[in-house]
């Protein structure tokens, strides 16, 4: 395909354009049929929130898509803020995949109905790819940066007959900055970029040379300034303040991964090298397979690597700056599979997807210049495919239905009485929870403990924020050492002092030490559980479904923090497994 010339004339390119577009609207229309209602559950309820009050969310603070999602809620102020950001991430999805058509007929040199039909299908394929359509119907910050991806690799391909001029450049690293400013995974496409540069400015004087990197650099770096947008806002303490960085040390914090830094660190010795070289391989077989045993979707994710990577070896003969920088994109993501072993790190492959279409695209080109008389039916093939692919995962996809993050928080406001204290753990409870008061503004009378950052010492700002109730606690600042000496300070510095202010403690999680101490009086069941298994997708972290009162303990109370200590102990030792490691977050 690659050699053959443009069969129409210059004046029909604005209607693959169109056709291109059509075609992202076409696969918009089934990302917000199946989008969530709002933001959903995990860190979506979160970000929202962040982007409502332009606050700064959980490391590494993703500054752009604060900005960006704040526009979007403003935009479509008729929406609440989830499903604002959640309409944001479909739109950026399909906008990618517009983008993917126009690159690849750019790829293939060719412009007409069989190669707009190939390219067409192939972002098709793309498109309903797991982890590209689940983060089209959820908020999350991977859709901007991958639309920026997209973006990179159009600027990217110039026109072979003509010298990258000094702009080009510019706006290359301008976006590369940009996408650095909202996600790193964006750095899998570093080495394309540096590859890129580097030959654009190999013609000319050597000042030219300087001159060109030298631009591109200082538009990159423009970009990366924005940063400053984390302590500007910190400053303001908005309702959202994660990690509060308004010092050079709490910004290097939270550019630096947070608390996350340590939970990678126990998830890399626990699995290693090994398990992220067979997740980085099934990964790419769970993206068109239903699940299946381990080794069939890694045969079927070789059988997809393996053509995408002859195809770039190709493409690397006549763009060596081109085929080599995709080669390194994929050598980075499961670089990221290895060495950051994080729960959601197959978002971090996203960038490697259009590097795998382009390489499809190479190899089919040498399939077609050596068999000529090739069947016209195959350029629907991949468009078919796709067709399938989105029927077929269209239910397990699905989450048009799943109003259970609105309903939960709704219902465990309504269980608690006016300036109530309520004990919350586990992202999901506590993210819902923040969203139903700082992003809807209800119940603002409600004092929401996150009993995982009371050890935090940047958590005590979140209390001091406009509007939000201060309960007596102490929230402080030094590493966790046992469970033993955590569960000490959520009682002698949270649940003691609130008892004794005469404020009404609830929790809504299970705790054994509370159980033992406080004695629990169920108040509420939030929803009931066939709720749950008729309207919520299957989720291993959904919030515990009651919420209990604890009962003041006036013999506890009266106890020094020594004595307790040795209670406590000894309970331990005959009722609890001991558990001498720092309490998961």
């Amino acid at each position: 395909m690659n050699s053959m010339p443009d069969t129409q004339p210059a004046g029909l390119k604005w209607l693959w354009t169109a056709l291109a577009w059509l075609v992202a609207a076409a696969i918009l229309c089934v990302y917000v049929a199946t989008a969530a209602p709002n933001a959903w559950w995990g860190d979506g309820m979160e970000l929202a929130t962040a982007a409502k009050v332009l606050g700064v969310a959980h490391p590494t603070g993703y500054p752009l898509y604060m900005v960006v999602g704040h526009l979007a809620i403003r935009l479509m102020g008729w929406m609440e803020p989830g499903r604002a950001t959640t309409i944001l991430n479909a739109i950026l999805l399909a906008a990618a995949s517009g983008l993917t058509i126009l690159l690849l007929l750019r790829v293939m040199a060719v412009r007409n109905f069989r190669t707009f039909a190939i390219a067409a299908g192939l972002a098709m394929i793309i498109a309903s790819g797991t982890t590209i359509w689940e983060h089209a119907t959820i908020t999350e910050v991977y859709p901007l940066t991958y639309a920026l991806c997209v973006a990179v690799l159009s600027i990217g391909w110039a026109p072979s007959d003509s010298r990258p001029g000094l702009g080009r450049g510019i706006a290359l690293g301008a976006v590369t900055g940009l996408a650095s400013l909202n996600h790193y995974s964006i750095l899998a496409l570093y080495p394309l970029v540096a590859l890129l540069v580097l030959e654009w400015s190999w013609q000319g004087s050597w000042a030219r040379r300087v001159g060109y990197v030298a631009a591109c650099f200082f538009s990159w770096l423009v970009m990366l300034a924005g940063f400053v947008y984390l302590p500007l806002r910190a400053r303001a303490n908005p309702g959202m303040n994660w990690g509060d960085p308004r010092t050079l040390e709490n910004v290097l914090w939270v550019l630096s991964g947070g608390q996350y830094r340590m939970m990678n660190r126990e998830l890399w010795q626990s699995g290693g090298w090994h398990n992220g070289s067979i997740r980085w391989m099934t990964w790419w077989g769970d993206q068109w397979l239903p699940k299946g045993p381990g080794w069939m979707t890694a045969a079927v994710g070789v059988a997809i690597m393996a053509p995408a990577i002859a195809g770039l070896v190709l493409l690397a003969r006549r763009r060596p700056a081109f085929g080599v920088g995709l080669m390194f994109t994929l050598v980075a993501t499961f670089c990221y599979s290895v060495y950051y072993q994080i729960s959601d790190i197959d978002a971090y492959f996203l960038p490697a997807l259009p590097a795998l279409a382009i390489g499809w695209v190479e190899a089919g080109g040498l399939v077609v210049r050596r068999h000529t008389i090739a069947p016209k039916w195959l350029a629907v093939a991949p468009a078919l495919l796709a067709a399938f692919m989105f029927w077929a995962k269209y239910p397990a996809i699905d989450k048009s239905f799943d109003v259970m993050p609105d309903r939960y928080a709704a219902a465990v406001m309504k269980a608690l009485p006016r300036d109530a204290v309520l004990l919350l753990e586990g992202d999901n409870s506590i993210f819902s929870l923040w969203y139903y008061q700082t992003a809807l503004g209800k119940r603002p009378d409600v004092s929401v403990i996150a009993t995982g950052f009371l050890l935090e010492g940047w958590y005590e700002r979140y209390f001091e924020a406009a509007g939000r109730p201060r309960p007596p606690v102490k929230v402080i600042s030094r590493e966790p050492t046992s469970k033993l000496d955590w569960d000490i300070d959520l009682i002698y510095n949270a649940v003691l002092p609130c008892l004794k202010a005469g404020k009404r403690v609830f929790v809504a999680y299970d705790d054994v030490i509370l159980e033992q101490y406080f004695s629990p009086r169920l108040v509420a069941t939030v929803p009931p559980g066939p709720v749950y298994r008729k309207y919520t997708k299957p989720n291993t972290q959904l919030p515990t479904s009651s919420v209990w009162e604890l009962t003041p303990n006036p013999a506890l109370a009266a106890m020094s923090r020594e004595e307790f200590r040795e209670n406590l102990a000894n309970f331990y030792i005959h009722h609890v497994e001991v558990v001498d490691r720092p309490k998961d977050e």
